[in-house]
């Protein structure tokens, strides 16, 4: 079962509402029930430079396998298909993100995706943050209202490493094939 609708993005309470680093360290916090301090080889990305959609962007370019769960598909990383020519990914789309491509999208997409080892799953539910394992390192990502990146969450924490695995597991045992496999 898909862990806790809850947005990071609302996840926190109090002056920092409105701060994605915030709310997205929060939203950690409460799930892995640790403090984010004592994450090992952790470190938080909100821009301007690098901006959280184009570190994202060349974490995904320089990886060589992906695994992930997105509530959003940023225009951004939508634009790096081409280059991501030895890349093996499994991607979950849910909620808007998995709405986003029903329709003339999905053919867009499937036809840049044509000559790629990338399969795309859609999950019916919302996730409540985006999620990769690029190779070795975790990923978190909180979105913006037009689904962007606004802060980042890079990590080799072993214990953030395998709930993000497991979670990603979790949502494409329950997702249908979208485009590939």
């Amino acid at each position: 079962m898909p862990p806790d609708e809850q947005s990071p993005a609302n996840g926190v309470e109090g002056p920092d509402d409105t701060d994605p680093k915030a709310a997205l360290v929060g939203f950690l916090e409460r799930t892995l029930d640790t403090e984010f301090d004592e994450l090992d080889a952790t470190t938080v990305i909100t821009g301007p430079e690098p901006t959280p959609a184009a570190q994202l962007r060349s974490l995904v370019v320089d990886a060589d396998a992906v695994v992930g769960v997105l509530p959003a598909v940023p225009s951004s990383l939508l634009e790096s298909v081409g280059g991501v020519g030895g890349l093996r990914a499994s991607v979950v789309l849910t909620g808007a993100a998995r709405k986003r491509l029903d329709g003339p999208a999905l053919s867009v997409v499937e036809s840049r995706l044509a000559e790629t080892a990338v399969t795309v799953y859609g999950h019916d539910s919302n996730s409540p943050a985006g999620l990769c394992l690029l190779d070795e390192t975790a990923v978190c990502v909180a979105f913006d209202a037009a689904g962007e990146p606004t802060a980042l969450v890079v990590s080799r924490a072993p214990e953030l490493q395998a709930w993000v695995g497991e979670t990603c597991r979790r949502y494409r045992d329950e997702a249908d094939v979208l485009i590939g496999d």
